[in-house]
């Protein structure tokens, strides 16, 4: 970063998914696994030149997400799944810039983001 701040950098990540819709059933899967990503640290030196600080690797994840629904007369009964797989790895570290080496977490100072635990979600749906 060439303000000298700190953040996550994204290498790639990749999503895609399969939709299904005959007569009364619908049905969806989608998922998204993001690639390595690494929380930084850094310091602007002046003139554009910046010193890494610490540089902490997150693990790539990924989330999916199944939806299904069945239709019978004026009402439709759903149901989705987020998280399908249960991950609840960490998705974002917010480096506080004392860490005691480049490459580790400080466990009393760094702010760590994750996916929530599997979620599980109902509905019914009413046409007039």
């Amino acid at each position: 970063m060439s303000d000298g701040t700190s953040g996550t950098t994204t290498a790639y990540y990749n999503q895609g998914g399969v939709i299904y819709k005959s007569g009364s059933i619908r049905f969806s899967l989608v998922d998204k696994w993001t690639g390595v990503q690494y929380a930084i640290d850094e310091t602007s030196l002046g003139g554009g030149i910046n010193q890494l600080n610490r540089k902490v690797r997150i693990a790539p994840y990924n989330t999916a997400i199944l939806a299904a629904s069945y239709e019978w007369h004026n009402l439709r009964f759903g149901l989705t799944v987020i998280d399908l797989f249960n991950s609840t790895k960490y998705t974002d570290i917010s480096l506080s810039g004392t860490g005691p080496t480049t490459t580790t977490l400080n466990t009393t100072s760094d702010q760590v983001y994750f996916q929530l635990e599997r979620q599980v979600m109902g509905d019914i749906t009413v046409r007039f």
